[in-house]
């Protein structure tokens, strides 16, 4: 392991410890444990800097050079990218359309040339089509778009009912996810609850085991056979 210290510190004897841990622990797992100033300790260039110059990245892009020029046919002459990562949709947080402060309706960005070209306007409503299927979308005209680029947010595939608005939004299936979660850690909490009345069922407090033998005793003296 490159960082024991940090990683007993959470808990792990040693990295087949870890492992084990990360089997056990489909949720995930707290792999190491360590103080901010750890970060820069680090820091294994001799000048103290983080070096941001990555050869093996650099040797990578340059084989694009050498890479097809052409990504675009006749048919479809923009290149779509779907999934960028924007303030209000970043990852996986789903959210109400109506919590956004800005691109509600998740816009498909264009350069200022291909909306002249198409002939489409910014705040505008366009088709786009692909080999996969069409979907109308929201045009935003933006300058950190090149020719030939476009490119539309993630977490708009799913749907939620929204009355106010009358339309369908995001969050269907979330709720179902938060639901099932729920469900989990009842079941997670009953089952802990459970293993502990089954313990206390097994070994009863001194009092309670005394007052039972008193009580055998008792019935002894009553029965003729000593039963």
């Amino acid at each position: 392991m490159t960082y024991p210290d940090a990683v007993r510190r959470a808990g792990h004897a040693d990295g087949n410890a870890l492992f084990e841990a990360i089997l056990a622990s489909p949720s995930g797992v707290v792999f190491t444990r360590d103080e901010y100033g750890d970060d820069f300790g680090r820091i294994v260039h001799p000048d103290g800097r983080i070096a941001l110059e990555l050869p093996e990245m650099l040797g990578e892009l340059e084989t694009l050079r050498s890479g097809p020029v052409r990504q675009t046919t006749e048919r479809f002459p923009i290149v779509l990218s779907v999934g960028e990562r924007r303030s209000f949709t970043a990852n996986d947080i789903f959210r109400d359309p109506g919590w956004r402060k800005r691109d509600a309706d998740g816009a498909l960005r264009v350069s200022a040339d291909d909306a002249q070209r198409i002939g489409v306007a910014d705040g505008g409503r366009a088709r786009v089509v692909t080999a996969r299927g069409s979907a109308e979308a929201t045009v935003e005209v933006s300058e950190t778009m090149l020719a030939g680029h476009a490119s539309r947010p993630r977490v708009h595939g799913s749907r939620r009912a929204d009355r106010r608005r009358g339309r369908r939004a995001e969050l269907a299936h979330v709720v179902g996810l938060a639901r099932r979660v729920r469900r989990h850690a009842l079941a997670q909490a009953r089952s802990r609850a459970d293993r502990a009345a089954r313990r206390r069922l097994k070994r009863p407090p001194a009092a309670c085991a005394g007052a039972r033998t008193a009580d055998r005793a008792r019935r002894a003296a009553r029965c003729p056979h000593g039963l």
